[in-house]
């Protein structure tokens, strides 16, 4: 890198800020500045080339100078970065664009923030958030029904002994799991639970509660099942249907082995009845949450529907194994997603299995080395 006889005289000690990145769509260049949270088209090349003039010494007219500055391309060479969590330049830059990115208002009273919440109601009102994009794909499928959920084998089971009992395994046995306990788990984790409740909240459909919180009540979360050894279900790959408490078929089995591979060479999946890979709809959420902000609570939420999912199974006599670690690319590709804007985010095993928390080939090889 070259440097300039005249740095200081230039540069006035200023930098080019670490709080800036720049990205590409359609062939245009766009900067975005996540301490500010603003972004701005680079409508003309030359800023581009002068950044890179900038770095390796050249000079720049006051003019662009000035308008560097003002936003913030180049900043006091003493303004520290914003705070870095990760120590990972990609990570931080998205932690920090999703900071502080709601509307800024000064304090309102809870009468001023509730007519605000009215208005903002009002505006969407008659409006429904996109239909979910696999049911639109899988339409035409014979919807395989499940039996109707029965409550008590839950109700036999207390809160307390199914937090006390949960326990993440990694060796499940071959077990044959019943329609019942899917349906059964399938309802209570991912189905329209509060259905019967309709009365108490009639005024505010279309949208339907399940048993975990879900953002803006979007019910965004998805429910794709690797279906392997579930009575009177052949193998395959399902989706979820809610509505109508049915499996969908998306496309036929995969074996233990490419459950492996796609799972990053895990293999604490093999011999579980049935996974769960808990995804996302974006198209739905964005619907409403248009901000970077929106990502944390999709995560977060697919987060809650894991939990209660592993809390049903558990509380039905099942064991879980889950996991965020997958090839995101050929988990799209598995689902038939690739086209929609849905992201897995989590994979869930279900079945019988050791109740121990270390997969007994590991445990083996780690008494060898002790």
């Amino acid at each position: 890198m070259l440097t300039s006889p005249n740095w200081e005289k230039t540069s006035n000690k200023l930098k080019v800020s670490e709080d800036v990145f720049i990205y590409f769509k359609d062939n245009t260049p766009f900067l975005v500045d996540t301490r500010k949270h603003e972004e701005y088209e680079i409508d003309d090349p030359a800023v581009i080339t002068e950044i890179a003039g900038f770095l390796n010494g050249a000079e720049i007219s006051p003019e662009t100078l000035q308008n560097f500055k003002e936003v913030n391309i180049l900043t006091p060479e003493t303004q520290k970065p914003l705070f870095r969590n990760f120590q990972n330049d990609i990570l931080d830059l998205f932690h920090e664009a999703c900071k502080d990115v709601l509307d800024q208002t000064d304090v309102c009273s809870p009468t001023e923030f509730s007519d605000a919440f009215v208005a903002t109601c009002e505006k969407i009102d008659g409006e429904e958030p996109p239909a979910r994009s696999k049911s639109v794909a899988l339409s035409g499928v014979q919807p395989i029904f499940l039996p109707e959920f029965n409550r008590d084998s839950l109700n036999e089971t207390s809160l307390f002994s199914a937090l006390d009992r949960r326990k993440t395994i990694r060796e499940f046995y071959p077990h044959t799991l019943s329609q019942q306990d899917l349906s059964n788990f399938l309802f209570s984790a991912f189905g329209y639970f509060h259905d019967y409740k309709k009365e108490e909240c009639k005024e505010y459909t279309p949208f339907r509660r399940r048993s975990s919180p879900a953002g803006g009540c979007l019910q965004s979360t998805e429910a794709f099942l690797t279906v392997f050894n579930v009575e009177g279900v052949a193998p395959g790959i399902y989706w979820y249907e809610p509505e109508q408490h049915a499996l969908l078929k998306v496309r036929d089995a995969i074996s233990y082995e490419e459950l492996s591979s796609l799972l990053i060479s895990q293999y604490f999946g093999a011999n579980c009845s049935v996974g769960v890979f808990i995804a996302s709809n974006l198209e739905r959420f964005g619907w409403k949450y248009q901000t970077t902000r929106a990502y944390r609570a999709l995560c977060l939420e697919a987060g809650h529907f894991s939990q209660t999912a592993q809390l049903c199974a558990t509380a039905l006599g099942l064991n879980t194994w889950i996991t965020a670690a997958f090839k995101d690319v050929r988990v799209e590709e598995l689902l038939s997603i690739t086209e929609e804007r849905t992201i897995p985010l989590m994979f869930l095993g279900i079945g019988k299995g050791r109740y121990h928390p270390m997969n007994s080939i590991m445990e083996s090889r780690l008494k060898r080395s002790t």
